[in-house]
């Protein structure tokens, strides 16, 4: 894992909010973060259907399980759950007590706003920043290879061989998924056709030949491309 600048910020979070909420992108590190930020709360996802059929029925003896808080990993597909947390923030005053992931719905912003007083936490997390790339030395030397690479952390992982072509793929269902909270079979954006049966242009685009039409190198050039540490 490279180490994010934003842990300490979603530390000093907790320090004086019941609860934080670290939404962003998928695949953005929200749950890395979280684990790295907070390693002794019990983590629990909502992805899996008991969890969140229980959380969702009976939110109040689902958190009678974590008395001294959790980290619950795609909070909003549980509504109900977030609602109980915001009412028993209320009459719990210990900081940092609930850390939850994912996108906030727009009725829990909006109850939230309502509140005379902040409760609540949020941080904002994007994929890998340059500072955090140059940090541990793995910043690519040239623009144009920083611009075809991108910052999605996986592509960052040592136990990776990366292929030509599979930064495109990884852009790809980053920019379909962004963002989507929706559970609703008419959300365009969560496609079940679109994730089954990629255009013809996205496989396309994971060629050598797509590359070089590109203007990007299949191997490693310096000529005409600037040193992008030079640059900053």
């Amino acid at each position: 894992m490279i180490p994010r600048a934003a842990i300490f910020t979603v530390r000093e979070l907790a320090k004086f909010h019941p609860f934080v909420a670290i939404t962003g992108p998928r695949q953005s590190g929200k749950s890395t973060l979280i684990r790295a930020a907070f390693p002794d709360k019990p983590r629990i996802s909502l992805e899996e259907p008991d969890i969140r059929e229980f959380a969702s029925s009976s939110p109040g003896d689902f958190l009678d399980h974590y008395p001294d808080g959790a980290i619950f990993d795609e909070a909003q597909r549980s509504p109900g759950l977030l609602s109980h947390i915001l009412n028993l923030t209320d009459r719990d005053d210990r900081k940092g007590l609930y850390i939850l992931s994912g996108p906030l719905p727009s009725f829990f912003i909006s109850e939230i706003t309502k509140a005379q007083e902040v409760r609540i936490g949020i941080l904002h997390l994007l994929p890998l920043s340059i500072s955090e790339l140059t940090e541990v030395g793995e910043l690519p030397a040239y623009i144009d290879e920083l611009l075809y690479k991108g910052m999605y952390p996986p592509l960052y992982d040592s136990s990776i061989t990366l292929q030509p072509g599979i930064p495109v793929i990884f852009q790809t269902s980053w920019i379909v998924t962004y963002g989507c909270s929706s559970t609703s079979a008419n959300c365009r954006c969560s496609s079940a056709s679109f994730a089954s049966a990629p255009p013809k242009s996205a496989e396309f685009s994971t060629s050598r030949r797509w590359q070089e039409s590109a203007g990007y190198p299949t191997t490693p050039q310096k000529r005409g491309f600037p040193s992008l540490r030079r640059a900053i």
